[in-house]
């Protein structure tokens, strides 16, 4: 069973659905069709206590993406996060500086803002 949320929503739903804290990202794709915004997608393995199998996130109207890795780290661990909802948008950080903080902060790592964003939680088989 899949269940999709947008906008602020989407950020309340991963939080209650421990769908993004210490979980694994799998991929991370960036595109812009002729003429259109840019987009991320990210697809991510939630922790295994967490009822959702898999997250996939897509950011449009995509205004900053600042990703960085090297091979002597892990691909990708979300250790925390911080979500936000802005008046422009949207804000997330894989890779806060303090993931307590509430507020954007410029010392943030794996940062994607955007004026869109939707999360599509794909549920775990019930047992």
């Amino acid at each position: 069973m899949m269940v999709s949320f947008e906008g602020a929503q989407a950020f309340d739903e991963i939080a209650k659905r421990w769908a993004l804290h210490d979980g694994r990202i799998h991929s991370i794709v960036v595109s812009r069709a002729e003429g259109a915004e840019v987009a991320v997608e990210i697809d991510c393995r939630p922790r295994h206590e967490s009822a959702v199998g898999q997250l996939r996130l897509r950011f449009e109207g995509v205004v900053r993406f600042d990703f960085a890795w090297s091979e002597e780290n892990d691909f990708y661990v979300v250790s925390g996060y911080k979500a936000v909802v802005r008046p422009s948008g949207f804000y997330l950080s894989l890779d806060p500086y303090d993931d307590r903080d509430t507020a954007v902060d410029a010392r943030d790592g794996s940062v994607v803002e955007a004026r869109r964003v939707q999360a599509d939680f794909m549920m775990k088989a019930s047992s």
